[in-house]
């Protein structure tokens, strides 16, 4: 987010911290000459992979800026640039900021503004994350934690990543306990740890997964907004508000909204007969059709994309499942 100048120059002025590393920087000639691009890459990717920061180009160890000229700003800029987008993987997200230095013509400063990585970042150095004001190297455990919160582990799917500001209290028992066995006497937190149902994050706070919330919540949409079936019949063929004869939007544990849809469209087909020689009932759809469509609808979905809802829509001669 932009910030103004004279805020910056009192952050700057307060020193480094967790947040912001401050560098000066030296030229030879047009080119940059220090600081070395792996030393940044590295520092770059602790923010990253820690709660983000201001990786400030262009101030000294006293605190005093260098007023770098346009062109140098260009150099330092188009350095940035590379060594995010290829020295560092997955490539860095980051944005760039150019600060009038005080009283200094047209010179100014470089932020690199770096937000925290929904990834972890491998810089030329290996892993790292910011500690204090600098930054220091992960270990493998911490790494593996830090992989499973931020689900790049290949053991980590989507039904396993965290939902934010969740815990035990969101899954409800009558739900996990259906998925769980009878003879087992491990406590809430292990049985829906063993489930998957549950994980500790980045900090060792226990965090409900993807997987948890969908199947043993009372209400998935409290945390996944779009995590419902809208589903809509309407008269004729094209969808048109004035000619819906029913709608509903199903919620609850997937199973639910699953068991949900197919009464809609059981109660929403027609049927016909014949009789041959007793009465057979020839219903529209096939149920186990439908019901195989709608599953695969609820399990390959992506939960994580805003207004991805899926929407069954039925027409006087089609069914639409989205």
């Amino acid at each position: 987010m932009p910030i103004g100048p004279t805020a910056f120059w009192k952050r700057v002025h307060l020193g480094e911290d967790t947040g912001v590393e401050l560098k000066e920087v030296r030229f030879r000639g047009r080119e940059v000459a220090a600081p070395n691009g792996s030393d940044l890459a590295d520092g770059f990717a602790a923010f990253a992979n820690s709660g983000g920061g201001w990786f400030v180009l262009g101030v000294r160890d006293d605190r005093t800026h260098q007023a770098l000229a346009p062109d140098q700003l260009d150099s330092v800029a188009e350095m940035v640039t590379e060594i995010c987008a290829d020295h560092i993987q997955p490539p860095l997200d980051f944005n760039l900021q150019r600060m009038p230095a005080p009283e200094s013509g047209d010179g100014g400063v470089l932020l690199v503004d770096i937000p925290r990585g929904a990834e972890v970042h491998r810089s030329p150095g290996g892993f790292f994350r910011r500690r204090g004001a600098g930054k220091r190297q992960i270990e493998t455990a911490e790494l593996r934690r830090l992989l499973q919160a931020r689900a790049r582990s290949e053991e980590t799917g989507a039904d396993m990543q965290l939902v934010a500001d969740t815990g035990v209290e969101s899954l409800a028992r009558e739900h996990w306990r259906r998925y769980a066995s009878s003879r087992s006497s491990d406590s809430p937190e292990v049985m829906l740890a063993k489930l998957k149902f549950l994980r500790d994050d980045e900090l060792g706070t226990p965090r409900a997964t993807v997987g948890g919330i969908l199947l043993a919540s009372d209400e998935p949409r409290e945390w996944l907004p779009n995590s419902y079936i809208q589903a809509v019949c309407y008269s004729g063929g094209t969808r048109d508000g004035n000619r819906q004869l029913d709608a509903q939007d199903i919620g609850g544990p997937l199973d639910e909204q699953i068991r949900g849809a197919m009464r809609f469209v059981v109660r929403n087909r027609r049927v016909a007969a014949r009789k041959d020689p007793a009465r057979t009932d020839i219903p529209q759809y096939s149920e186990r059709a439908v019901f195989e469509a709608v599953v695969n609808a609820v399990v390959h979905r992506d939960y994580g994309v805003a207004g991805s809802r899926i929407r069954l829509f039925m027409f006087d001669a089609r069914l639409e499942l989205i």
